[in-house]
């Protein structure tokens, strides 16, 4: 998401541009695949259902974008950041569609990666993030692996929470692109992992969560969903801002990294944010 609003920047500085842009349709093909997030899907006749994206699909760059950071679809992560790269390439030339393989082969794996990883590094230097402590080296899809080349990809949580700090500042790739980004992360389809405690439901909670699990042969163990025995990680970097019981101003960011192997860590992170939030709105007679 960051590369694609800078990509927007880039090449279109008025912003009623790069809302123009925005509303262009886009159509998935072979680099969604393959994917098991299931998104909104709107029929002809105004029906929702929900499934994971498939090729010819189309959706416009803004619902691209809540596809990846909604239900967190590996699809919409690997379109957004590959429509980044399209309009570097294209400029105002840049066009919505469907684009076949013979125009990704005009470039190479690796011209193609340095400039989807140049987009996000000069979005976080000219914010002042580390971009060596927060690096994206790979599309979410193997379909993608055809055409982009692929890294090692790594984050800690303190560059997370800066990257969030960033963006209520203003100051990731600019002030509009800023406060698009809170909006996307605040309208996710439902409160999950780390802000799904109970405590933190009359508060307003921007956030984005992220799992990798994966398992190994064990006796005795049966893989399965978020419960990894080899890896299982789970990502959160949520801002919580409202009022407490008094009328007093909250406002925090926090990130958590864990690893717990064999369980899903979701009630954990809750848990987890029940206890820190009461650190800033203790209870009746607290410290």
């Amino acid at each position: 998401a960051t590369a694609l609003f800078q990509a927007l920047k880039d090449v279109f500085p008025e912003i009623s541009d790069r809302k123009r842009i925005l509303k262009m349709n886009v159509v998935a093909d072979s680099w969604v695949m393959p994917n098991t997030h299931e998104v909104p899907i709107l029929d002809d006749s105004g029906k929702v259902s929900f499934r994971p994206i498939r090729p010819g699909d189309e959706f416009s760059l803004w619902e691209w974008l809540d596809h990846a950071l909604s239900p967190s679809s590996n699809a919409a992560g690997t379109m957004i950041w590959r429509e980044a790269v399209a309009i570097k390439l294209l400029g105002k030339k840049y066009y919505g569609g469907l684009r076949d393989e013979k125009f990704w082969k005009q470039w190479s794996k690796k011209e193609l990666f340095e400039i989807g990883k140049g987009l996000i590094e000069k979005a976080l230097r000219d914010s002042n993030v580390n971009e060596k402590e927060l690096y994206l080296g790979k599309m979410f899809t193997s379909g993608a692996n055809k055409y982009f080349g692929a890294g090692l990809s790594r984050a800690t949580p303190f560059e997370l929470i800066r990257w969030m700090l960033r963006v209520e500042q203003g100051r990731i790739v600019d002030s509009w692109s800023s406060l698009e980004l809170k909006k996307l992360m605040y309208v996710t389809r439902k409160r999950i992992r780390y802000v799904a405690s109970p405590l933190l439901g009359r508060y307003g909670v921007f956030f984005k969560s992220g799992s990798l699990y994966k398992c190994k042969k064990e006796p005795g163990f049966h893989c399965r969903k978020y419960m990894g025995n080899d890896t299982n990680v789970l990502n959160s970097v949520a801002l919580i801002e409202g009022k407490d019981k008094e009328g007093k101003t909250v406002s925090y960011i926090v990130a958590v990294m864990s690893n717990e192997l064999k369980k899903n860590a979701a009630s954990d992170h809750a848990r987890l944010a029940g206890l820190i939030h009461k650190i800033f709105e203790p209870e009746k007679g607290g410290k």
